[in-house]
């Protein structure tokens, strides 16, 4: 199993995260970051709200997100993957084109193993 390190700022910044993303959770980032500026403000905002919700959690008791994928299906999320997402999903510019760029290099990996 590969593993995409997903990283946003770093320590001590308070929103720093990292988050080790399999290859169902980059595609669903992937998605995510497809979407049009307004539908990633807004999702990225329901994310920061459940979040804040669990901020007096210990980081190993807090539950999962619910995130609603490409195809209307739902499925929990760890909230640290939930934390970048809601960080990074706001992007735009260079910054939003970097963080694509990555993960489609990423996924083209991932095409290739499965084709060889």
């Amino acid at each position: 199993m590969r593993v995409m390190w997903l990283v946003f700022e770093r320590l001590p910044h308070p929103e720093a995260v990292c988050y080790a993303a399999g290859e169902a959770d980059v595609r669903l980032a992937e998605v995510l970051l497809k979407q049009p500026r307004i539908e990633r403000l807004r999702y990225a905002e329901q994310l920061r709200n459940f979040l804040r919700e669990q901020e007096g959690l210990s980081p190993f008791a807090r539950p999962g997100v619910a995130c609603r994928e490409g195809d209307g299906l739902y499925r929990v999320i760890s909230w640290r993957f939930a934390k970048w997402l809601a960080n990074v999903l706001p992007a735009e510019g260079t910054q939003l084109e970097g963080v694509r760029g990555r993960i489609g290099d990423w996924l083209g990996g991932s095409r290739e193993m499965l084709g060889s």
